[in-house]
């Protein structure tokens, strides 16, 4: 929101707008998700797409500018709330099937504490990344590398994992 109101100059009941198109697409995405990993392709494999279209999306939001319309960067929003938050259960699913039996509930739980920590410290980081280069982008920049570089993780290290735990 402040990103769009601050750089984009959108009021900020739009920006409001933007995060319930950002929320809404979450809702979406967590469910989708899961359908694709059920029916469609591997877990992995649809975590490593999601890292992917993450990465795309904070791209593009990080080369948006006040040019841009509504039109275009509200279902960016959406799909960037269905990649960005969407991801949780298929990671929190396949993680359960691979743990090795009755540690399901200790190595989710793990996996939590260290999910939200990231949802505490990813707030202030995106906020120091913002003071410290006068730019909001800075911040998408980053999480984009970072959704980018997860995605090339599981793309690489998926077949050296599935042979551990077969």
């Amino acid at each position: 929101m402040v990103f769009l109101h601050e750089s984009l100059e959108w009021t900020l009941i739009a920006a409001g707008l933007a995060l319930t198109c950002t929320t809404l697409g979450a809702v979406i995405g967590r469910i989708a998700w899961g359908v694709v990993a059920d029916r469609l392709l591997p877990a992995v494999r649809t975590l490593a797409l999601i890292g992917l279209l993450s990465a795309a999306c904070g791209l593009l939001l990080a080369a948006a500018t006040t040019a841009w319309p509504a039109w275009l960067l509200l279902p960016l929003a959406a799909v960037y709330g269905g990649m960005a938050i969407g991801w949780n259960g298929v990671q929190l699913a396949e993680l359960a099937r691979r743990c090795p039996p009755g540690t399901a509930g200790a190595i989710t739980g793990a996996s939590g504490f260290v999910t939200f920590a990231g949802v505490v410290a990813g707030p202030p980081i995106f906020a120091a990344l913002a003071g410290a280069f006068a730019s909001y982008r800075a911040g998408f920049l980053v999480a984009a590398a970072i959704s980018g570089l997860g995605a090339l993780g599981l793309m690489v290290g998926n077949r050296a994992v599935s042979r551990r735990f077969k």
